[in-house]
């Protein structure tokens, strides 16, 4: 289960912009883009390319205030820098001209296309987000968390994680 992803109401009136790193939902969790200033992931997780790239969908807000910002480095006295290769103005530029920032790894390219048609194919998001529900399904169960997994014949297996796996 996610957060659905939501304006905070009142925002955009006080000119704050909406950020979501969806790099752990993208290509399977339902998202109104509009909700939206700046939409932001790696392709790694649902898209089943490398990590190394990210892609973002940007409003005409978060356009406007990557410049501003970036102008703001230029001013006399200004304490923020930042490095041509990490520049979210030359990457909006170069995205307009169809170009990259930096050089993207081709293999990611072909992996991220590869999966997106597959995706598309088999129904679009509605169809990711359907079988993501179907795959895991989480049941709090005591001091473990049961994870059930449909098998190729239809069965489902429990499996036990500790949720405390991390320590110790």
């Amino acid at each position: 289960m996610a957060t659905p992803v939501k304006r905070i109401p009142g925002s955009v009136e006080q000119g704050a912009i909406t950020l979501v790193d969806a790099t752990s939902g993208a290509g399977v969790l339902p998202v109104d883009i509009s909700q939206t200033d700046a939409y932001y992931f790696s392709p790694q997780k649902a898209f089943g390319s490398d990590g190394g790239l990210w892609i973002a969908i940007l409003s005409p807000a978060a356009i406007e205030r990557a410049y501003a910002l970036e102008e703001s480095t230029k001013l006399e006295g200004a304490r923020r820098w930042v490095p041509a290769f990490l520049s979210l103005k030359s990457a909006i530029d170069n995205s307009r001209k169809d170009q990259t920032l930096n050089t993207p790894s081709v293999a990611n390219l072909i992996m991220l296309e590869n999966q997106i048609r597959w995706l598309n194919d088999n129904g679009g998001l509605a169809w990711a987000h359907a079988r993501r529900e179907i795959r895991v399904a989480a049941v709090p169960v005591g001091g473990t968390q049961r994870i059930r997994t449909p098998l190729r014949r239809g069965r489902i297996r429990p499996v036990h994680r500790d949720r405390d796996h991390r320590s110790g």
